[in-house]
């Protein structure tokens, strides 16, 4: 099931969405001219899961921020779709998306798909996504002052997802 969220207010709208069971398919459409939105996407589960994010721009100087991070466990595979459109009559738009994957695991699994449907040329659009390895040169410094194994993983993985403090109860970091 799509969820839609339009914005269509001149104000900044912030989400934050943590994906840990179940598959999300999210629209959001800036409908008024001067509408912002932050999207943070949160992914930390014990199950493979699907996000597909589309964000909108249906009016002109309108402004999207996308900031996907994920910890990947053994096993598991996430993948995150992210589309921003900007059609014709949205001059003058900023959007920049970001995709970010740690695996915790050779048996993880990540896809980053950071996309752009713009029409007009005056805007100012970007993308990025990594998928990397949880380094063992940053286990291994982390075990050298005194930290076990676990403490130092549970360290990375909490540093690298970043989660805001009112949703820390929410994401338990089990390792």
């Amino acid at each position: 099931m799509t969820r839609e969220i339009c914005i269509d207010e001149a104000k900044d709208a912030h989400f934050t969405f943590i994906h840990d069971t179940i598959d999300s398919d999210i629209v959001i459409r800036l409908a008024r001219e001067g509408a912002r939105v932050f999207v943070d996407e949160i992914f930390f589960s014990d199950a493979s899961l699907t996000s597909n994010l589309r964000i909108i721009h249906d009016a002109p100087r309108t402004f999207s921020r996308v900031d996907a991070r994920g910890a990947v466990r053994a096993g598991v595979k996430n993948v995150a779709n992210t589309t921003v459109v900007i059609p014709k009559q949205s001059v003058e738009c900023d959007t920049h998306v970001s995709q970010r994957f740690l695996l915790l695991d050779k048996t993880a699994k990540a896809q980053a798909f950071p996309g752009l449907e713009i029409i007009p040329n005056r805007v100012k659009a970007g993308h990025a996504s990594s998928v990397v390895p949880l380094s063992k040169d940053a286990l291994f410094y982390l075990n050298t002052r005194g930290l076990s194994h676990e403490q130092a993983k549970h360290m990375i993985i909490e540093g690298f997802l970043n989660i805001p403090e009112t949703y820390k109860k929410q994401v338990r970091v089990g390792v």
